[in-house]
């Protein structure tokens, strides 16, 4: 398999360090093709790729010395960018840390174009290469294909669909007071007005009247509408 080099782009680095780099990624595809998934080694200066397995070129439809040319770039290309403010903080925590044994893992969605359909990958993520003084240089990637009928997948497009719902409609809950939270809540949890009312010592007509206010602010069309606002908010 033919080694790909790194001193057509990488200035940043002396010759020392390119010579590490290159053996390292040499060491690593020795075993790509017994690896059940993409196997990509990231810069971790800014997870730019410095190399992908050819399994995950041929998924994507491109070359290395492309993937280079990206930079961070390749990350806004490829996955889906809703994702990116969910793990972004998790990755810079794990750089932080820097412990060499520390695995960490994300779900992702992954699309060769616009033009085609997001498919599930998990990913495991683990730092592979460090400078003289302990610093990070390459982290290794292992993303391997969750079956669209697997429960995960479905398990995660839920999660994914939930954090999409609470960003968007954020505001729209930040509009209720106290008390409307509080009477949300029980509606949620399916409590007539009439139950409201003696738990709360107050009158039905004043519950039916916190109902509509609720149900205008939400933009809630039926009671189902507002319990899905109430489960993505945690309130029940």
């Amino acid at each position: 398999m033919p080694m790909n080099t790194l001193s057509s782009i990488d200035n940043v680095f002396d010759e020392k360090t390119k010579q590490l780099i290159n053996n390292k990624i040499k060491e690593i595809q020795r075993y790509e093709d017994d690896i059940p998934g993409v196997i990509i080694v990231f810069r971790s200066s800014d997870f730019s790729v410095v190399y992908m397995s050819k399994r995950g070129r041929d998924i994507l439809g491109i070359t290395n010395e492309e993937l280079r040319e990206l930079g961070p770039n390749y990350h806004t290309r490829f996955f889906n960018p809703e994702e990116s403010t969910e793990y972004a903080p998790k990755l810079i925590d794990f750089l932080r840390r820097n412990a060499s044994n520390e695995i960490i893992s994300l779900f992702q969605q992954v699309r060769p174009s616009p033009q085609n359909d997001y498919s599930w990958y998990m990913t495991g993520l683990k730092v592979v290469l460090k400078d003289g003084a302990g610093i990070p240089l390459l982290i290794l990637g292992v993303a391997i294909p969750v079956d669209a009928m697997h429960e995960l997948a479905q398990k995660a497009q839920r999660v994914l669909d939930e954090n999409n719902f609470l960003k968007k409609n954020l505001h729209l809950f930040e509009s209720l007071t106290r008390r409307e939270v509080e009477l949300l809540k029980l509606f949620a949890r399916g409590f007539t007005n009439d139950n409201i009312a003696r738990q709360l010592f107050i009158s039905e007509d004043t519950v039916a009247t916190h109902r509509k206010n609720i149900k205008r602010k939400l933009g809630c069309k039926t009671t189902y509408d507002c319990t899905y606002f109430a489960q993505a908010f945690n309130l029940i």
